[in-house]
């Protein structure tokens, strides 16, 4: 979640599931990455932010019925 004083940058979903809502910049891990750089290149690929001050995960969340595991960071100056 990138953040630039009290706002929260949203990326508008250009695909299918939820076309056209709105969300954080998310993705999934590349083989080899960390969660600290999925998350990066994410944020960059999606909203082609680029951010400072990261803070450690903020939230993770099982998602046994899908299969996945979410975890969300901060960062600031987005």
């Amino acid at each position: 979640m990138c953040t630039w004083a009290d706002r929260i940058l949203l990326a508008k979903r250009a695909i299918e599931p939820r076309k056209g809502f709105w969300t954080v910049p998310a993705g999934y891990m590349e083989l080899g990455e960390t969660t600290e750089q999925a998350a990066e290149r994410e944020a960059r690929e999606e909203a082609c932010a680029k951010h400072r001050d990261r803070t450690a995960a903020r939230h993770v969340q099982r998602g046994p019925r899908i299969g996945q595991v979410q975890i969300m960071y901060r960062a600031r100056g987005c």
